[in-house]
C-alpha cells in the first residue's frame, strides 16, 4: 500500500503525543477541553516535522520525472533514473492533509488557545464570568498589539544608539583629559545660559516693578477698577514668567557650581570605564537571559504541568512549527522565492499552501530586510558622531574635538574655572585670616 508509510507516521504522531501528553499532565486533572485542544495543538504541529520529510521527497521525485521529460524534448538527450520514494501519494494528498493541518492550528493558536488561557485563568466563580473575563482579557490583548508593535520597533531601532553610543560615552567619561576638556565646554556652555537666565529675571522683574507702579497710582473708580480686573491675565502670564525665570536661574547656578567644584573628582575616572565595559558584556547577556529569565510556563513531568501551560505549549507550537518549516525548506534550497531560480520545477506542497516567505511583502522585502540595515546604518552614524556634526553645523553647540570653535569654548571655560577657583581661593582666605585674627582678639 503506497500511503501506508503515511499512515505508520501519522499513527507514530498519534502515540507520541498521547505519551507526552500522558507524562506532563494527568487525564483527570483538568478539563477535557484543556486536554483536547492542546493534544490536537501538539499532534499538529508534531504532523508537519514528521510528514515534511515525505513532502519534500515526493517533490524530488517530481522535479526528476520534470527535469527527464524536458531533458527529451532537448537536443541534449541525459535522462537520469528516478527513484520513487516508499509512501508516494499523490499531491492532492497532501495538499489536503497540509491544508486540514494548518488551518486548524492558526484556530487553535489566535483563536481557542488565547481564549481558554484566560478562562482557566480568570477567577470568576461561574462560567459566565470566565468567558466575560476571557472575552475582555483578549479583546484588550488583541487591541495593544499594534501599539506594542510599534513601540518594539522604535526600541529595536534605539538600540543602534545605545549599542554604540552609551558604553562609548562612560569610557570617555574614565579618559581624564577628554572629561576635563568636556567639562570645560560645559562649562562654558552653562556660563552662557547662566548669563542669559539672570538677564531673563532682571527684565522679569524689572516688568513687574513697572507694573506694581502703574497700579499703584489707580484709584476706586468703577472704570478704572475694571482696567485692573482685564490686567490680572497678563500679570499671571508675568507672575509665571518670573517663576520660569527663578527656577531657570537657580537650575543654570547649580549646574554652574557643580561643573566648577566637581570637575576635579577623578576618582570617578575608572568607574565609567568598568561600567562602560559592564554595559557592553550586558548586550550578550541580554540576549542570553531573554531565552531563560521570567519563564512562567513550565511543562513538568510526573503531571504536575497546569493547564495555562499546557495551552501555552500548543499555542506556540502552532505558531511557531510552520514557519519553521518554512525556514527549513529555504535551506535546503526548496523554496524558488529564495533561491531566485528560474524554471524552478516542482515545489512542495507545504509551499504551495503555505506560500513562501514573501507572503507579506512589506516584511519579505521591506522590514525584514532594510529594518538591520537600518540599525546598522544607525549605529554606524553614531559611531562616527554624524548627529553631533550635524548639529555643530546648525548652529547647536556641541563638543567637536577637533573644531576651533570648541577649542575657544574650552579655552573660555578654563578661564572661567580659574576664575572661580581664584575666587573661591580668596574667600577661604579671607575666612582663614578672619578666623585668624578672631582667635588673637579672644586671646
Amino acid at each position: 500500500m503506497a500511503a501506508g508509510p503515511l499512515v505508520i507516521e501519522l499513527v507514530a504522531v498519534f502515540v507520541l503525543t498521547s505519551v507526552l501528553l500522558n507524562k506532563y499532565t494527568g487525564w483527570q486533572r483538568h478539563h477535557p477541553t484543556v486536554i483536547l485542544s492542546t493534544f490536537i495543538g501538539w499532534c499538529f504541529s508534531f504532523v508537519i516535522i514528521f510528514v515534511l520529510p515525505l513532502d519534500v521527497a515526493i517533490t524530488l521525485y517530481n522535479r526528476c520525472e520534470v527535469e527527464n521529460a524536458r531533458s527529451l524534448n532537448s537536443t541534449d538527450v541525459i535522462s537520469r533514473l528516478c527513484e520513487k520514494p516508499d509512501g508516494y501519494v499523490p499531491s492532492a494528498v497532501l495538499l489536503c492533509l497540509w491544508r486540514v493541518v494548518y488551518w486548524t492550528s492558526q484556530v487553535l493558536t489566535w483563536i481557542v488557545l488565547p481564549f481558554m488561557q484566560s478562562f482557566v485563568s480568570a477567577g470568576d466563580f461561574t462560567v459566565y464570568g470566565k468567558m466575560r473575563a476571557a472575552l475582555f482579557q483578549n479583546a484588550v490583548y488583541y487591541g495593544i498589539y499594534l501599539l506594542a508593535f510599534a513601540i518594539l520597533l522604535v526600541y529595536a531601532i534605539i538600540k543602534g544608539y545605545g549599542f554604540v553610543e552609551l558604553p562609548r560615552g562612560l569610557w570617555n567619561m574614565g579618559n581624564r583629559d577628554y572629561l576635563l576638556r568636556k567639562t570645560y565646554f560645559n562649562i562654558d556652555k552653562i556660563f552662557s545660559d547662566k548669563n542669559e537666565a539672570e538677564e531673563a529675571i532682571k527684565d522679569a522683574y524689572r516688568e513687574a516693578r513697572t507694573v506694581l507702579n502703574i497700579l499703584k497710582n489707580e484709584h476706586g473708580t468703577r472704570e478704572k477698577a475694571q482696567m485692573i480686573v482685564s490686567r490680572f491675565p497678563e500679570e499671571i502670564r508675568l507672575h509665571k514668567r518670573a517663576i520660569s525665570a527663578v527656577q531657570n536661574h537657580h537650575r543654570t547656578t547649580a549646574q554652574w557650581r557643580w561643573k566648577v567644584i566637581m570637575f576635579l573628582m577623578f576618582f570617578q575616572c575608572y568607574g565609567f570605564q568598568l561600567v562602560s565595559i559592564v554595559l557592553m558584556c550586558m548586550t550578550v547577556f541580554i540576549l542570553i537571559s531573554e531565552c531563560t529569565f521570567f519563564i512562567y510556563y513550565h511543562l513538568d513531568p510526573n503531571r504536575h504541568t497546569d493547564a495555562n501551560s499546557l495551552l501555552f505549549s500548543a499555542k506556540l507550537l502552532c505558531r511557531l512549527t510552520p514557519p519553521v518549516c518554512l525556514n527549513f525548506l529555504g535551506m535546503i534550497h526548496l523554496d524558488s522565492h529564495i533561491t531566485m531560480a528560474k524554471g524552478f520545477g516542482v515545489e512542495t506542497q507545504f509551499t504551495r499552501l503555505m506560500g513562501h516567505l514573501d507572503v507579506i511583502p512589506i516584511l519579505a522585502k521591506g522590514i525584514n530586510v532594510y529594518l538591520p540595515i537600518c540599525i546598522l546604518i544607525f549605529c554606524a552614524a553614531t559611531y562616527f558622531r554624524i548627529g553631533t556634526y550635524l548639529l555643530h553645523n546648525l548652529g547647536f553647540d556641541q563638543f567637536v574635538v577637533s573644531d576651533g570653535f570648541t577649542q575657544e569654548m574650552v579655552t573660555s571655560g578654563r578661564a572661567l574655572v580659574q576664575v572661580e577657583r581664584n575666587s573661591f581661593n580668596r574667600q577661604k582666605e579671607r575666612l582663614r585670616r578672619e578666623e585668624e585674627w578672631s582667635g588673637r582678639l579672644g586671646m
